[in-house]
């Protein structure tokens, strides 16, 4: 057996226990789409490297050649349509399919004419360059916003290079440059130091496709344990954690911030009267309305049933009042659309604006219950703003009322 042979032998094994891996993985529900794309491009080029390996001199050429490399082609197609389908994008079928297509008609040319093999390299390594370097470059193009430049150029390089060694294969196999035009189990050190090149960028490519899978999956339980599952918005966790980064900023001299504290009123009548699911529409009604109105900076949390509260970075108490002021009027503008009903929704708001980096957090929050209980009692649909010396020390406040 050549080392030519040997390395292809070695891939065909990888390629079929990354099927095995990738089908697995797919079987549990992870991102099984891609995954199972995956592990079926796998299998299809671990079968074209098998036709390889057992090819003799005296096998029929539309088996040696024709389906083989075909196999080859259509596994890295089903590569490139399940990175599409990782990235969020609508597939490429039907380029992939003209070139398919074109790939099939120029093989079985070759093969019916009896052309030299280079041709035979030429074509099918063209089109392996082409999925591999256009797959890429799309993933990198949608998935550096998620992972960031860095790690999406990272994880995605290999499937770059062994995109350029296929198409620069492609293009030297005609003229014969450096025995591009060999048969890949060839005896040769060329060969198999392609093999080779082969073998570790194969490895690399479902390296970091396995690395980008698990970064979005740790991605998702993170913002599973900081998130409500309803609404998308802020859990009390989450919120707690914004309110630390921006105490941390109030207590080093950089800004302040203000907190609206939100109770949607009359909620326990539509639970009661229209059951909870229509509870829960009108809780992710709510939600968006408060996310689209407020500004990119804010952060918007549901902390309690029916319960939310907005974090203004930033922004005084007088400025935070406006703000709610526009909260209400976005909650109450359009009711809300349960079944063949229309569902009037309001809610009550509590203001308090955090100036003092020595104020304890515990008497900011008891200014904010006290604020959204004073606008319960007003009547609802109305906002109340903290009373700002409740804040002060016992003494300061003495001295604030002898002033006046």
């Amino acid at each position: 057996m050549s080392n030519s042979t040997l390395l292809l032998t070695i891939i065909l094994i990888l390629q079929g226990l990354l099927a095995f891996v990738w089908l697995g993985i797919a079987a549990q529900g992870l991102a099984r789409a891609p995954t199972l794309h995956w592990g079926v491009a796998t299998a299809l080029i671990a079968l074209c490297l098998a036709l390889v390996v057992l090819r003799r001199p005296d096998t029929n050429p539309w088996l040696a050649h024709f389906a083989t490399n075909l196999s080859g082609v259509i596994g890295f197609m089903a590569l490139r349509r399940g990175v599409q389908l990782f990235c969020g994008r609508k597939p490429g079928d039907h380029a992939q399919a003209g070139l398919l297509l074109l790939t099939a008609a120029a093989l079985a040319m070759i093969v019916a004419q009896q052309w030299p093999l280079p041709w035979v390299v030429a074509v099918s390594t063209l089109a392996l360059g082409w999925i591999l370097l256009r797959g890429g470059f799309e993933a990198v193009t949608a998935l550096r916003g998620e992972f960031g430049p860095l790690a999406a150029w990272l994880c995605l390089t290999p499937m770059l290079l062994l995109g350029g060694v296929f198409a620069v294969r492609g293009m030297l196999a005609p003229f014969g440059v450096a025995h591009a035009g060999r048969l890949l189990a060839a005896p040769g050190t060329l060969n198999a130091q392609y093999g080779l090149v082969l073998m570790t960028l194969s490895l690399l490519l479902n390296l970091g496709l396995g690395a980008l899978m698990l970064r979005r999956t740790l991605n998702q339980l993170r913002r599973l344990s900081d998130h409500d599952a309803l609404t998308g918005l802020l859990n009390r966790r989450g919120f707690e954690q914004a309110l630390r980064c921006e105490r941390t900023r109030l207590q080093r001299g950089q800004g302040c911030y203000a907190l609206v504290s939100l109770d949607l009123d009359h909620f326990k009548r539509i639970n009661d009267l229209l059951g909870h699911d229509a509870g829960d529409v009108v809780l992710e009604a709510v939600a968006h309305r408060l996310s689209q109105t407020v500004r990119p900076a804010d952060s918007v949390g549901r902390t309690g049933g029916e319960e939310f509260c907005v974090l203004l970075p930033d922004v005084d108490a007088s400025r935070a009042e406006q703000i709610a002021q526009r909260l209400l009027c976005a909650v109450r503008a359009t009711p809300v659309q349960i079944g063949a009903s229309k569902v009037a929704i309001t809610v009550s708001a509590g203001v308090a604006g955090a100036a003092d980096a020595f104020e304890p957090p515990l008497a900011l929050s008891r200014r904010l219950d006290q604020a959204l209980y004073r606008a319960k009692a007003a009547g609802r649909d109305c906002v109340i703003v903290a009373d700002a010396t409740a804040a002060l020390p016992v003494a300061a406040r003495d001295v604030s009322s002898a002033a006046a």
